[in-house]
């Protein structure tokens, strides 16, 4: 996952793929929309062809974006509210809970948040839409 990458991350979306003999388009991840512009760097592959001998549908590889993580300068999103560990939160999907702890990485903070109907969850500051109440 996002929080377990050390320095760089590459999410990749194959613009189109062949499955059984069927080419078709894809749409990107919902994971990768959400991510704010400026947080990623975004770098095309040219496409490929096929070795010869294998029939023309095949000849033509689906491109993709790799989306680097870190590269933009320093430009991720700043989390809008000072969380401190045993404040009360509320998650548009989770509801209700309480933060257990705070562990800062790089221009973010690893939050590990117990909901009253989810769980515990970890998520990033700068990412996880959190309401503080």
């Amino acid at each position: 996952g996002i929080t377990r990458a050390k320095e760089k991350l590459y999410l990749v979306n194959a613009q189109q793929r062949m499955l059984y003999g069927t080419t078709s388009r894809n749409m990107q991840s919902r994971f990768i929309r959400e991510i704010p512009f400026g947080v990623t760097e975004d770098v095309s592959t040219k496409s490929y062809k096929a070795p010869a001998g294998k029939i023309p549908q095949q000849r033509t590889a689906s491109s993709q974006n790799a989306h680097k993580f870190g590269q933009a300068g320093n430009t991720a999103a700043k989390p809008t509210a000072d969380y401190k560990v045993g404040d009360t939160v509320v998650h548009k999907s989770f509801g209700t809970g309480t933060i257990l702890t705070l562990q800062p990485m790089g221009n973010d903070t690893l939050m590990e948040v117990a909901f009253d109907k989810a769980g515990t969850k970890k998520m990033m500051a700068n990412f996880a839409r959190l309401e503080k109440i």
